[in-house]
């Protein structure tokens, strides 16, 4: 008898995008090694590409096709953006992109949000209301059960 796992479900930050393009080594370049072999459930919000487009045009252009490639071609879902006026939110959040990227993320519900922003995303009250684990690629990677 064969067991299937449920697919991981997975919300990425652009800077993990961006990371994992401009590199080859690193927990990014294996986030998105693990993405085109279909192992996880990837999703992106549409504020997240613009992100990532806009920041690759600004400081990597040379990265831009890839990211064109990754974006047509990978198993990823982009999902719309889930705006809504929070105070609470507000006050943790300094910028209003972060703070929706959040409420997208919560929204969706995903097992992790996977992000290399320390100073806004991986700070203990955040950490306390989201419903899904927040992680670095790195840190993902060393405790994820992977399949044998």
């Amino acid at each position: 008898m064969i067991l299937l796992m449920k697919k991981i479900k997975i919300f990425l930050d652009c800077n993990v995008l961006i990371a994992g393009l401009a590199s080859t080594k690193g927990a990014s370049a294996v986030i998105l090694r693990l993405i085109e072999a279909d192992v996880f459930e990837i999703y992106i919000s549409q504020q997240v590409l613009e992100e990532a487009e806009r920041n690759l045009k600004k400081k990597l252009p040379e990265f831009l096709s890839y990211y064109f490639y990754v974006i047509k071609y990978l198993p990823i879902t982009i999902i719309q953006d889930f705006k809504k006026k929070n105070v609470k939110l507000t006050k943790l959040f300094p910028k209003r992109s972060d703070q929706t990227i959040f409420q997208t993320a919560q929204k969706l519900q995903p097992d992790y949000f996977l992000t290399l922003n320390r100073k806004h995303f991986h700070q203990v009250p955040i950490r306390k209301i989201a419903t899904f684990k927040i992680r670095t690629p790195a840190q993902f990677l060393d405790e994820w059960p992977k399949p044998v």
